[in-house]
């Protein structure tokens, strides 16, 4: 059993939103690497830590753990519990909606209101 880690909630929902963002991005571009016709290489071990060592500088309170990781297991994530948007410029496809700011749009979600900025388009 694993030693137990007290982090704070916005730690944990950074580290969160990280992982859920990071994950959606690397489908989004092995789709466009797959219809493009290309190949790519998985990242190596050093490229990995980099990664790691970095977290230990952003988040203090997890330092300890991510140097002991030395070099981090090859990670992919699950494929989205949901059919990804048809692409821009397909029949039915829509310019894409700008990026909300994660904490703009808890605050949004809260309210009551949704997610994207009024108006055509997704523009305000």
């Amino acid at each position: 059993m694993g030693k137990n880690v007290i982090v704070s909630e916005e730690t944990l929902r950074d580290l969160l939103e990280a992982h859920a963002s990071l994950s959606a991005w690397y489908y989004v571009l092995w789709n466009a690497l797959r219809r493009a016709g290309g190949t790519a290489n998985a990242p190596d071990g050093s490229e990995r830590a980099a990664f790691l060592e970095r977290i230990a500088q952003e988040y203090p309170e997890l330092a300890a753990m991510a140097r002991s990781l030395g070099e981090p297991r090859m990670f992919v994530p699950a494929p989205p519990s949901v059919a990804p948007p048809p692409l821009v410029g397909s029949a039915g496809g829509n310019e894409p909606t700008t990026a909300v700011e994660p904490a703009t749009a808890r605050a949004r979600e809260r309210q009551g209101g949704g997610s994207e900025p009024e108006g055509e388009g997704g523009r305000s």
